[in-house]
């Protein structure tokens, strides 16, 4: 019981509860792993310890969501306009998986990575937003807002092109 030397007794019982209590919510099928990991790295009965080990692993995939956030981000092209929308919600999600990872994207980084993902993308809606959006203040210039305008024009596109379909007007429809 070296763990709890400096504790009182009503502590010395807290972290024993809680080394129960984390132990058996760990012995769920799809918690095996972890349960193993306390077991190897905390002293039986010290809950403090088996939280740091939790903490520790759930520390680490967090970081794995974030990498694989900042490769999907620098690597994912939008190849045409129905691709618009899912690109910039993904694009949301990522950012959020690396803020989650506290890793978050330098600002100027994220307008950048959307410029080079839809650099293809012949549409005059978007390159307008795009340029409105590089000409404000840095301060003004905020990543949200820009994802929203893509998401508002690729819904804008895919109206248009159900007009289009539904009126029976030809043209491209990408």
């Amino acid at each position: 019981e070296l763990f709890n030397i400096g504790l009182s007794t009503e502590l010395k019982m807290l972290d024993r509860r809680l080394y129960k209590m984390l132990y058996a919510l760990l012995q769920k099928k799809e918690h095996i792993d972890l349960m193993k990991k306390v077991k190897v790295n905390a002293q039986k009965g010290n809950g403090r310890q088996a939280l740091r080990v939790i903490d520790k692993h759930f520390s680490h995939t967090a970081r794995k969501r974030g990498s694989r956030a900042t490769v999907s981000i620098v690597r994912e092209q939008v190849k045409d306009m129905p691709a618009l929308g899912p690109y910039a919600s993904g694009f949301r999600l990522h950012l959020q998986e690396l803020d989650g990872a506290k890793m978050p994207l330098h600002p100027t980084m994220g307008p950048e990575l959307l410029k080079q993902a839809t650099v293809t993308l012949e549409d005059g809606r978007l390159l307008a937003e795009l340029a409105a959006f590089e000409k404000c203040d840095e301060a003004d210039q905020d990543m949200d807002k820009l994802i929203d305008t893509l998401e508002t024009v690729a819904e804008h596109w895919r109206d248009e092109q159900a007009q289009r379909h539904a009126t029976g007007a030809g043209g491209p429809r990408d």
